[in-house]
């Protein structure tokens, strides 16, 4: 049976943040759009959030490296977390906005339409072992250290860093927000200290794991066909060509054609290349723009398999930028 190129998100969305917007804050400029996503047409839809997303600079907090225990690795007994404040807009007394960190890197959160009507500040905190929030060490990602990329030390994380800037601005009022897997941090978070945060607004929080979920991917494949019947079927196909191709031997000339040279050879590259395919042709459903995947996607009905591949590779490079498959987010080694 053939599957679908999208289904290779199954195994990662649901242990990625969505960066969906959070309705506790209203509706946010496209600097939800994920940062490795920003090369292309995709973000041109909304240029407001190369201004919007510039906020301020990141700061830093030094936490435990294991919040509970107090244990080290080789010398090193903590690690620098990344945050980011937007008080642009704050009055005294408003309350903070704390967006949780997901897998991949963060960055600064800009103060929505809400957010300024209530004239509160909006905190971004990046999780613990993803973006530059890693142990000074030279192997950071070592499984000595990987035993302390938990939600329990996250949770600290975010716990003392949403305190220490309730301090900084002399409020008692905080609400946390998140999706996916971000929102089920944020529902554990407010369980777990229901005094830093009022509430959480969880979208989509995966609280119970399914192993070789696929609902995400029926519901893009569903919306692909509407109004585009044909749209499904069309990436059917491109997967199917893709596929063909790494079972003939080819799959490193084909990463190398989507300028993902770096995953050739790789211990998991083959699954870091089409879960970048698979993710860039999911987002532009997610993130509104379902027509210019279809278009993309749309080929003659007796195209080649090379054009059928051609054609995803075009969509990608112009929606995110030639070096979307490439980046780091995608590729496990990095």
């Amino acid at each position: 049976a053939t599957v679908s190129v999208l289904n290779w998100v199954a195994v990662c969305k649901a242990m990625r943040s969505l960066a969906l917007v959070s309705a506790c804050c209203g509706a946010f400029a496209l600097d939800v759009l994920p940062e490795w996503a920003r090369g292309g047409q995709l973000a041109d839809m909304a240029p407001a959030w190369r201004t919007r997303a510039a906020g301020a600079p990141a700061k830093t907090f030094t936490a435990p490296l294991d919040w509970f225990g107090n244990a080290t690795v080789g010398g090193v007994s903590s690690l620098d977390i990344r945050y980011w404040v937007d008080a642009t807009k704050y009055t005294a007394g408003g309350p903070v906005f704390v967006t949780m960190g997901g897998e991949g890197a963060a960055g600064p959160r800009s103060c929505s339409e809400t957010c300024e009507e209530l004239g509160g500040a909006m905190l971004a905190v990046e999780h613990r072992f993803f973006g530059e929030s890693l142990p000074d060490h030279a192997a950071p990602l070592s499984n000595d250290f990987l035993q302390f990329l938990s939600v329990a030390q996250n949770a600290a994380d975010t716990h003392a860093i949403t305190e220490k800037v309730k301090q900084e601005f002399g409020t008692t009022k905080a609400v946390a927000h998140g999706g996916s897997y971000s929102g089920a941090t944020c529902a554990w978070f407010r369980q777990k200290y229901p005094g830093t945060v009022n509430g959480c607004v969880s979208q989509s929080g995966v609280v119970h794991t399914v192993w070789d979920y696929l609902g995400f991917d029926e519901t893009v494949w569903n919306a692909t066909g509407v109004p585009d019947a044909a749209c499904p079927g069309n990436i059917e196909k491109a997967t199917d060509a893709l596929q063909a191709e790494f079972v003939k031997g080819n799959g490193a000339s084909i990463k190398k054609m989507f300028n993902a040279g770096n995953l050739v050879g790789t211990k998991l590259g083959d699954s870091d290349f089409f879960y970048a395919v698979a993710d860039g042709l999911a987002m532009l459903d997610q993130y509104g723009n379902k027509q210019a995947l279809c278009d993309g996607v749309r080929v003659a009905s007796d195209a080649s398999p090379t054009e059928r591949i051609e054609a995803v590779k075009a969509t990608l490079f112009a929606n995110y930028g030639a070096q979307f498959a490439s980046q780091c987010f995608y590729d496990s080694e990095c």
